[in-house]
């Protein structure tokens, strides 16, 4: 990576102003920005391992930035680019039917996140981009091996013209992953990132409740403190499932809003669990069944 490369955008800031800040939880930005950097020299991507629902990633970049929302069907080639194959096939068709010239398949490609990172046509951006591939484990098992070429020399193929996209290299991109560690990574794959774990301690999970419940007017700071704490807490107890933190945020922005009773009342619950805490309002919602709810709260 050219070291002449401009520092990394800020991280942690919602990239759409129609969207509410409150929105998102935000790592450490200090964390951020060691991972981004740490990225730079080695050009890796950086793979960002947290519990379901403990972290979404948001960065303030507006056309440098492209995200890819992996499915249960997702290809390492959608990444790339995509080809729209159904309607090539038809338009060849109907001039087979006219005046029999083929149908060139360019005017049916689109560039994916890394095809515009990498500059789309001969056309590269002007700055660096940054790539989201968020929740790759939700892909096929190939998924992540597929893309080692992408990551480890910056360029693909486009397989229905026979062109590549090669990245420039003082516009190389930096590509951040995200997991939910449901399962476990290829080797060859995890090689070519830089891994940060979000550990969702106790100072995280009061940050993130802080900016989750700030659009609820929720700012009781003893609510929090307390509501972190049990939230924390719930770690070593034999639960069959733990709820995540953004299900917890939610019960707890339902409980003060809709369940009838002064958020003092409702800390001093969380703070010393017990039967006070299972007559919370809506608690039961949050525990997939009665015998979690009752090891959460110190029942027997």
């Amino acid at each position: 990576m050219n070291a002449s490369l401009p520092s990394p955008a800020p991280i942690g800031s919602s990239r759409r102003t129609t969207r509410r800040p409150a929105r998102c939880s935000r790592p450490s930005t200090s964390l951020c920005r060691s991972d981004v950097r740490s990225c730079l020299p080695a050009s890796r991507g950086a793979a960002r391992r947290s519990p379901p629902g403990g972290s979404r990633i948001r960065l303030q970049l507006t056309d440098h930035f492209h995200e890819f929302n992996v499915k249960s069907d997702s290809r390492a080639r959608d990444v790339c680019y995509e080809f729209d194959a159904v309607s090539w096939y038809r338009k060849s068709q109907l001039a087979k039917d006219h005046d029999g010239e083929e149908v060139p398949k360019d005017e049916f490609l689109q560039p994916g996140p890394l095809g515009k990172a990498f500059g789309w046509r001969g056309a590269p951006p002007k700055l660096p981009s940054v790539v989201l591939i968020d929740e790759i484990d939700k892909a096929p098992r190939d998924f992540p091996n597929d893309l080692l070429l992408e990551l480890d020399q910056m360029r693909f193929t486009i397989q229905e013209i026979d062109k590549a996209v090669i990245c420039p290299a003082d516009i190389r991109p930096i590509i951040v992953i995200t997991s939910n560690a449901e399962r476990r990574l290829p080797d060859p794959f995890l090689r070519r990132c830089v891994i940060h774990r979000i550990e969702l301690d106790l100072s995280v999970s009061k940050r993130i409740l802080t900016a989750r419940l700030k659009e609820f007017d929720v700012p009781n700071t003893a609510l929090i403190e307390a509501a972190a704490a049990f939230w924390v807490d719930l770690g070593p107890k034999q639960l069959a499932r733990k709820p995540t933190i953004d299900e917890f945020w939610r019960w707890l922005a339902l409980a003060t809003q809709h369940g009838g009773k002064p958020a003092a009342a409702i800390a001093a619950a969380l703070k010393i669990p017990g039967e006070a805490t299972r007559a919370l309002p809506f608690i039961d919602t949050l525990f997939s069944s009665p015998a979690d709810l009752k090891v959460a709260t110190g029942g027997a």
